[in-house]
């Protein structure tokens, strides 16, 4: 009231300015933005309007038109912020249910589904990892193979359901012993294998086993029946006895057949004999190979003879 027209004219030219620039900071919450556009022009105007100056009235609808096209536009802004916002919660919820997807998946491809413990797949990728990191390694990574002897006998006297528990226990009993010291892991059917890293020796590793073998054997008491198991193992050490994961798988394999041909709840060591013994074996099969294929072997056949009916009851082929 105290002012000329120019200098109500810049009063209310600035109370827009100041309205529009509020309003465009608060668009994210957009009742707040109309109720600033609203309080900060409707005074100005009703004021504007009493004063019968054509310029001022003229500001007036212009502020209105002003006021209604920035109201619509921060709507529209405040609608495409609310799709964004709502589109990145939801591309952030549906990343973690992939995430949480892919971590089952992973959970449920490289463990047991019965024990719980590593599987073959997960052993076989540890190994190789652990020779890979460790080419040349400052003490011997021993590889265990452990088959359960008797095992079939359970399952035909006990059922499969009393088998599964037995499978549970013997894999808590196998990761007690192995904890902090390597890696455990049900292989296949009644087989375990484990991963020995942290032992000084084979002769470190051999006694470690015997522990395992000990544990392996005490009673399971489990719904009301009992069983007693053994186990046989066959261990390969790397570098010694193989360069490469499968080949030390294979090592491994060997030393538990052959504990195994020489009884139950034996422990063999894969060595330089049973090299020499593999190597001589497949020379002796590429040499029979060899001659069948060059037809180098004569074949002729031994009758086996009743002595009461002095007739033949069976023939041996001799080469």
């Amino acid at each position: 009231d105290h002012g000329d027209a120019y200098q109500q004219a810049f009063v209310a030219l600035m109370v827009l300015i100041c309205a529009m620039i509020t309003a465009v900071c608060t668009a994210a919450m957009p009742l707040t933005s109309s109720l600033v556009i609203v309080a900060a022009c409707m005074p100005f105007a009703v004021k504007l309007l009493t004063n019968n100056n054509e310029v001022l009235i003229t500001m007036v609808i212009a502020f209105a038109a002003i006021g209604v096209l920035l109201h619509r536009v921060l709507r529209e802004y405040y609608q495409a912020l609310s799709d964004v916002v709502e589109n990145r919660i939801l591309l952030t919820q549906r990343n973690r249910e992939v995430t949480a997807a892919k971590q089952e998946a992973t959970r449920i491809a490289f463990s047991d589904e019965l024990t719980g413990i590593p599987n073959k797949r997960s052993f076989d990728k540890q190994l190789e990892e652990i020779i890979e990191l460790n080419p040349q390694p400052e003490h011997s990574i021993v590889v265990g193979v452990i088959d359960l002897d008797g095992f079939a006998a359970i399952n035909n006297v006990f059922g499969y359901a009393f088998g599964d528990a037995v499978l549970k226990e013997a894999a808590k009993r196998l990761q007690s012993v192995v904890w902090g010291k390597g890696f455990v892991a049900r292989y296949d059917g009644d087989e375990f294998a484990f991963i020995l890293n942290s032992v000084a020796d084979e002769e470190e590793a051999l006694r470690l086993t015997k522990e395992i073998c000990t544990a392996l054997e005490q009673h399971y008491n489990i719904d009301d029946h009992t069983a007693i198991l053994a186990a046989s193992f066959g261990l390969a050490a790397y570098p010694q006895s193989a360069n490469t994961a499968d080949l030390l798988r294979n090592r491994a394999y060997y030393a538990l057949h052959e504990a195994k041909t020489s009884g139950r709840a034996n422990i063999a060591l894969f060595s330089p004999e049973h090299e020499e013994s593999i190597q001589s074996r497949a020379q002796l099969e590429q040499a029979l190979r060899l001659a069948i294929h060059e037809k180098k072997l004569d074949v002729a056949f031994q009758p086996i003879m009743d002595i009461e009916t002095v007739q033949p009851v069976a023939f041996e082929a001799l080469a």
